[in-house]
């Protein structure tokens, strides 16, 4: 059964998993998302609503097939997260900690995170016994690149050459 019941020009019911990308769509191009604006019009464009194809992410010939002909590429499976990793964990989102997460498991409307206490690396992880929960978890996010000051003579000297034979670009 179609949460959506959008219907393609064949007649065909669109896959709701393709029905939400044309909500994104919608969005992505300024207009509120609403499906019912496909069930009215098909075709609606970004200026009735909709959005327009040649300006999505999947250009013009996806919607082609979909919307004229009702054919329908397979729905793309998600990646398996792979564990164990070192992410960001947290019990309440304000502290984050640095762990080794071995595994996530849903439970209820919920998903906690299983992290071995005090590792902070997968070899501190081997040698750890106490598996702990914790109900939040991220990517580890990047440092910032940090900015390095040197003078002309610092350059010239590394690169074995005189200040005189340095040129520069930005």
């Amino acid at each position: 059964m179609s949460k959506y019941n959008v219907k393609s020009r064949v007649g065909t019911i669109i896959p709701d998993w393709i029905v939400e990308k044309m909500l994104d769509e919608q969005e992505k191009q300024g207009n509120k998302r609403d499906s019912s604006v496909f069930r009215d019009n098909l075709f609606a464009a970004k200026d009735k609503c909709g959005f327009d194809w040649y300006n999505s992410k999947n250009g013009y010939d996806y919607w082609k097939k979909i919307f004229l002909a009702g054919t329908y590429p397979e729905e793309p499976q998600e990646e398996p997260k792979k564990y164990p990793r070192v992410m960001m964990i947290s019990d309440s989102m304000w502290v984050w900690e640095k762990r080794v997460v071995e595994f996530e498991k849903k439970i209820g409307d919920e998903t906690f995170y299983f992290a071995w206490e005090s590792a902070e690396t997968i070899e501190d992880s081997l040698k750890s016994r106490i598996l702990l929960t914790w109900r939040f978890a991220k990517e580890i996010e990047p440092e910032p690149p940090k900015q390095i000051e040197l003078t002309l003579d610092e350059i010239a000297k590394k690169f074995g050459v005189s200040v005189e034979n340095l040129k520069i670009k930005k």
